[in-house]
């Protein structure tokens, strides 16, 4: 998938792929990428002012997280990663597609390419391309009803973009996306 890189080189293109990492020692890998993210977004709180520095600050919390989730993984999550052109990550998912749906447990991209005054460079539509991989497994099984997902708040309006909605109106933390609406 071609993604167009917001930055000042507007003809710069970049190419983002997800792939399934199976290897314990991708996990491990995983983990102290994401101990380096929880720093750069610490680093980037530190130099950031008003909802920024809220914002860094929530990032890096979730980061630390994230990482100790990635060291304890269970054998029904599937770990994605979301890479550049390069080869780079760009962005990590944790799925479990044991149930009947396909529940996204964790989405993270990198600190810089979160939408900030500060990331003038970001690479844009990462977290767009982990969730259609999402959308993609749920629609590869005929067991699948669709895609779950519980969402930090601030993240909910960029799930509801892709078309996410409650799955209960009295637990409205939690969105779904059903097979029929990918």
């Amino acid at each position: 998938m071609k993604i167009q890189n917001k930055s000042n080189y507007p003809n710069q293109q970049q190419y983002l792929s997800v792939k399934l990492l199976d290897e314990p020692s991708e996990y491990t890998a995983a983990a102290r990428t994401m101990q380096a993210w929880a720093n750069i977004a610490r680093l980037q709180g530190n130099i950031a002012s008003g909802q920024d520095k809220e914002h860094f600050a929530s990032c890096e919390e979730i980061a630390r997280g994230t990482a100790a989730m990635l060291s304890s993984m269970q054998s029904q999550d599937e770990l994605y990663v979301c890479e550049d052109g390069f080869g780079r990550p760009q962005g990590y998912m944790v799925l479990n597609a044991s149930g009947r749906s396909v529940v996204v447990e964790m989405m993270f991209t990198h600190p810089h390419n979160i939408k900030s005054p500060m990331n003038p460079n970001r690479i844009a539509g990462v977290g767009t391309r982990l969730m259609q991989e999402a959308e993609e497994i749920a629609l590869d099984g005929v067991r699948f009803n669709g895609v779950v997902l519980t969402p930090f708040t601030d993240a909910i309006p960029f799930y509801e973009k892709l078309g996410y909605r409650p799955l209960n109106p009295r637990h409205s933390t939690q969105l779904f996306k059903s097979t029929q609406a990918i």
